[in-house]
């Protein structure tokens, strides 16, 4: 698992319970996350969301224990209560399917505010974006040319992934199975096709993943009334559990069997 890596940076963008099977508590959880910062060295650097509770919590424990450490977020300066901050300012969706912001820090200049303008869907990827050029500015590297980078972006395999578009469906694959996933992944698809109708199928990748193994509620189903008529849809692949020796397959979903 990640207690077998050797971080220089670590970037901790949320704690939340998940792979119960690894972990059968939040508190499991967090105390992994607890370990992996410990295995930092000295002259290293966490770098938190403190947008998440938990991951501001584990911030905070980090500062008090003498470790370099850079807060996050989409909160103002006043609020991020670390010596050293990356924010984002302005978050607006733009024509990219995106968003465009600046992004501010006292890593490299108060004053300066560096644009950034993302085709990467969800809030959630300003977050991201937050991260990594908080990263770049801790290695000394320009973050202009990051933010650049960053708009060429498209995102990961797997995560809001467009498969294509057919009679006015649009087939995104995503994987997340988390209830917070989903959530990102949902508002990520109405940010990025305002108006239209979102499905999702009620399958869960594995069966670890499943509502019972974990304690939140998934997302209520969608109310009709806001639809519009014309879909756009969401698949998720349908994986076996991690400890099955069973081959993996994957379950083909067709645009009316999400409804």
């Amino acid at each position: 698992m990640f207690l077998g890596l050797k971080p220089f940076y670590a970037v901790v963008t949320n704690i939340e319970h998940d792979h119960p099977d690894c972990y059968p508590t939040f508190e499991d959880m967090y105390a992994a996350f607890a370990q992996f910062v410990d295995l930092l060295p000295v002259d290293g650097a966490l770098v938190a969301c403190l947008d998440d509770a938990a991951a501001s919590a584990l911030m905070n424990a980090a500062r008090k224990s003498g470790r370099r450490v850079v807060a996050y977020g989409l909160q103002g300066e006043s609020t991020l209560n670390a010596p050293h901050w990356m924010m984002a300012r302005g978050v607006r969706p733009n024509a990219r399917g995106g968003f465009d912001f600046e992004a501010v820090s006292n890593l490299f200049s108060e004053t300066e505010a560096i644009p950034v303008s993302l085709q990467a869907p969800g809030v959630h990827n300003v977050q991201n974006s937050l991260a990594a050029l908080a990263v770049v500015s801790l290695m000394g590297l320009p973050p202009k040319k990051a933010a650049e980078a960053l708009g060429e972006f498209r995102g990961a395999a797997r995560r809001f992934e467009v498969l294509g578009e057919a009679d006015g469906v649009v087939v995104v694959n995503d994987y997340g199975h988390h209830p917070t996933e989903i959530r990102a992944a949902l508002a990520a698809a109405r940010a990025r096709y305002p108006g239209r109708r979102v499905s999702r199928p009620s399958t869960t990748p594995t069966k670890s993943s499943s509502p019972k193994s974990t304690p939140r509620a998934r997302p209520r189903r969608i109310s009709p009334a806001r639809w519009s008529s014309v879909p756009c849809a969401i698949l998720r692949r349908i994986l076996p559990p991690r400890s099955t020796t069973r081959p993996v397959t994957c379950s083909n979903i067709s645009a009316p069997a999400t409804r």
